[in-house]
């Protein structure tokens, strides 16, 4: 099927960046500064089955943009992580513009097993394997082709029920950058 989704806040924020503060009444008040801004994220999902039976191919698109001029990087939108690309930490790829992408072919190992093990039922089993590809900006003039970054990995989940009724899904995933990059990060480099 097919899911859609379209986000949109207008945030008023009041944020003191500098860690800057002002002794009054022999108290330390923080001074805060207004970051007030439009914010959008759009997700696409689509899948389609492919032959053979319980095979399916699913395309995930995800755009979000910070409107105006650029704001302070503790609002920053996330590429990476497990919601994301998964070959890069959450932290890893993050900015005011967002663009990724990701292509998943999933298919059943067994699909029932019918094992019990205690209280727990197991019934399926999925693999799965996918390619990322995005990056996350402060600057919508940043993105270049030959800049987005890119990984691959895998995923197995199992569907059971615990104690016959209630659903039960594990997965594991293993996913691997292909991109070498730094970020600084509170005037350290980081290297990913």
């Amino acid at each position: 099927g097919v899911r859609f989704t379209l986000q949109y806040n207008y945030e008023f924020n009041n944020y003191n960046p500098d860690g800057d503060f002002e002794i009054r009444s022999g108290l330390l008040v923080p001074l805060y500064k207004d970051f007030n801004f439009h914010r959008f994220d759009a997700n696409f999902m689509g899948a389609v089955p492919l032959p053979p039976s319980g095979h399916t191919l699913t395309l995930r698109l995800r755009g979000a943009t910070i409107l105006g001029e650029e704001v302070d990087d503790f609002f920053n939108f996330y590429a990476g992580g497990v919601t994301g690309m998964q070959g890069y930490t959450y932290y890893a790829l993050g900015g005011n513009e967002l663009a990724a992408a990701q292509l998943t072919w999933r298919l059943p190992l067994f699909s029932s097993m019918d094992l019990r093990l205690g209280h727990i039922l197991f019934d399926k089993l999925y693999a799965g394997v996918f390619f990322d590809v995005g990056d996350a900006v402060m600057d919508p003039a940043q993105f270049t082709v030959r800049g987005m970054k890119k990984d691959i990995g895998f995923e197995l989940r199992l569907e059971s029920f615990s104690f016959s009724m209630y659903p039960t899904r594990v997965f594991f995933t293993g996913a691997y950058g292909l991109d070498e990059f730094t970020r600084t990060f509170q005037f350290d480099p980081v290297t990913y």
